[in-house]
């Protein structure tokens, strides 16, 4: 899972310098959606392990 989330920063860091200003806010937006995403799949992941499942 990390290194899922060092891609995505990396990809979406990348667009970000890339990008003129007035897209720059909805690829922030993206990344933290994103992160969010592998965050809670990351949780869902460790409930089912603990639950045994």
């Amino acid at each position: 899972m990390d290194a899922a989330i060092a891609e995505k920063k990396i990809l979406l860091e990348g667009e970000l310098a890339k990008a003129a200003p007035h897209e720059q806010e909805s690829i922030r937006r993206q990344l933290a959606s994103e992160l969010r995403r592998i965050e809670e799949k990351r949780e869902h992941e460790k409930e089912k392990i603990r639950s045994g499942k």
